[in-house]
């Protein structure tokens, strides 16, 4: 892990790329809203389009740098996920919840059996693998990692390695695309679902999945969500926005809460955003609201004193168990010490 940390943590070096301009609306004013440090990278500006709301890095890592962090595994090592075998039992654990609980329930409906199915950024080919034995679809799943494609391919599924890119198939040959939570890690996500768009049929849809960062913004500190391998930072409108632009007609959108532990290891809501769309021919208007852009950027406001208050909060909570600890150790001595010391430990976890 300290190499990819080093490598990445230590300065622009090459790894990261200056962006002009938002991808999804060309010509349009960007706003820097802050500046921050990025999660295992260096200073970046946060940066706003005025149009869509989209936030986005500035630099953010270089699309050749990108193809290399993924294929190479450096992301399963800044996230210290080193084991293999622990690394594949867990994502493909996930990826059947995630499958059960949270695809099915959304838009099983629009998928129907014998359905071909294009996931990008399959990971293990957990997803996949569900698709296949509960409704009868035939699959194919991208992922950049060999160590994961080694093992989905173990598991009887076809999978390709690498990007969308080299994928070698014939325009209208999906009936359903999963996009779980892979469109913000894209360097070009606009792209990329227009290259979509031409491999699904005429009314084919796109599942998409991705951090909600604005509704993040009412719950915890800003710079908690701002990551290296997190290039994009979607909300509601900037997600539907970027779907239109490609291509595709919204018909369901919604959010859900699920635990995450932050940096302090204490449990909080995190959110993703859902969204189902079908792929139209031509173009149509976008759904943009006007001023969403001032809206972002008022949540963004009231963000920094929600920061404080949470920090002053976490740094209460440790403070005062300390307190306490140090208290029993006085009294009880160091054995009834310790014993509090591992519950602490326990109440931190959880």
């Amino acid at each position: 892990m300290a190499d990819a940390v080093k490598k990445y943590n230590g300065g622009f070096g090459g790894y990261f790329e200056r962006v002009k301009e938002c991808p999804v609306c060309p010509g349009a004013l960007s706003k820097l809203v802050k500046k921050t440090k990025a999660k295992f990278g260096p200073v970046v500006d946060i940066m706003m389009c005025q149009n869509c709301s989209l936030l986005y890095l500035n630099p953010m890592i270089s699309q050749k740098s990108s193809k290399s962090f993924y294929q190479d595994d450096e992301y399963r090592e800044l996230l210290k996920q080193k084991s293999e075998k622990r690394v594949i039992s867990e994502i493909w654990d996930t990826e059947l919840l995630i499958a059960e609980h949270k695809l099915l329930p959304f838009c099983g409906d629009y998928i129907k059996s014998g359905h071909s199915v294009l996931d990008v950024g399959a990971g293990a080919g957990g997803v996949l693998a569900y698709l296949r034995d509960k409704q009868k679809c035939d699959g194919v799943g991208i992922e950049p990692s060999k160590m994961l494609v080694d093992f989905a391919r173990s598991k009887g599924l076809k999978m390709h390695q690498g990007t969308l890119d080299g994928l070698d198939v014939e325009p209208a040959s999906f009936d359903f695309c999963l996009l779980i939570t892979v469109l913000e890690h894209l360097n070009k996500p606009l792209e990329t679902l227009r290259k979509i768009h031409r491999f699904l049929k005429k009314d084919g849809y796109i599942f998409v999945e991705v951090p909600d960062f604005i509704d993040r913004l009412r719950i915890l500190p800003f710079q908690d969500g701002v990551t290296i391998y997190h290039p994009y930072m979607f909300g509601n409108e900037s997600l539907t926005h970027i779907l239109e632009m490609a291509g595709f007609e919204v018909i369901k959108i919604e959010d859900d809460f699920h635990p995450k532990r932050n940096w302090k290891g204490l449990k909080v809501p995190h959110t993703h955003l859902r969204v189902l769309a079908v792929a139209r021919n031509g173009s149509f208007r976008s759904s943009l609201r006007a001023g969403i852009a001032e809206k972002v950027s008022q949540e963004i406001r009231k963000n920094q004193w929600r920061s404080i208050i949470f920090d002053l909060k976490s740094f209460s909570l440790h403070l005062w168990l300390r307190v306490v600890g140090r208290f029993v150790r006085f009294i009880f001595g160091e054995r009834v010490y310790y014993k509090l010391k591992r519950i602490r430990k326990f109440i931190i976890k959880k």
